[in-house]
């Protein structure tokens, strides 16, 4: 991750939410020279799963719903991180904005 990237992600009015999603969806696929992902409805929600404990009733797996995964989205293109660009389906293409390959601008 560069240097912008990681302005853009610590700023105090982005959810703490979203730089998880920009992490375990977006920047985990992406470099300089390939800053597009196509992703799914299904990929993003699952991307926002988690499971807090092992012990009993914690062993639940907490879910996120679609409209909470789009406000998450919106955050991340407000925060200039992130451009939808194209829907098709549940199929979605977005482009990281921030991704360089000197990696420290």
């Amino acid at each position: 991750m560069n240097q912008r990237e990681f302005q853009a992600l610590g700023a105090s009015e982005l959810d703490p939410m979203a730089v998880v999603l920009y992490v375990r969806v977006f920047r985990s696929r992406v470099s300089a020279e390939h800053p597009d992902v196509t992703t799914t409805r299904y990929e993003l929600e699952r991307a926002m799963e988690f499971q807090p404990g092992s012990e009993g009733y914690l062993r639940r797996v907490h879910r996120v719903t679609w409209k909470r995964v789009m406000e998450l989205e919106r955050a991340l293109i407000l925060a200039g991180l992130l451009e939808l660009l194209h829907i098709d389906g549940d199929r979605r293409m977005y482009r990281c904005l921030l991704i360089s390959d000197r990696g420290h601008e």
